[in-house]
């Protein structure tokens, strides 16, 4: 049972994570968390707004790839109301991801969802 976010990250990105972890432990970032009543994480949001870079940076996962409509909200919102360029590391297969990718004005560089500002 997963009750971090390095524990369900490390279960979400089954390559590479080590590296994720190290944004996550580097730099500040808020964080939006769900629970399950049992107190299983059961999915995450990371916002990380970078000063000294163009582009700020979300890191987002939940438990068994299966995103309640809370987090989506969020995630939604977040991008929607962007001050600046977001990128997301994501799965380039997941439907769900490429229509809010779409929807926002995003697009794939290499396994990341770049969603530019201003979008409109």
């Amino acid at each position: 049972m997963n009750t971090t976010i390095d524990e369900l990250m490390i279960e979400h990105v089954p390559v590479g994570w080590e590296h994720t972890l190290d944004i996550l432990h580097h730099f500040e970032h808020e964080d939006w968390v769900e629970y399950a009543d049992d107190g299983e994480l059961i999915g995450f949001i990371c916002y990380f707004k970078f000063d000294d870079f163009k582009d700020d940076l979300i890191l987002t996962a939940a438990k068994d790839n299966k995103f309640s409509r809370l987090h989506w909200k969020i995630v939604m919102n977040t991008t929607k109301n962007r001050e600046c360029s977001i990128r997301i590391p994501s799965d380039p297969t997941n439907k769900t991801i490429r229509r809010l990718a779409e929807s926002y004005g995003g697009y794939w560089v290499d396994e990341e969802i770049y969603l530019p500002y201003p979008w409109r």
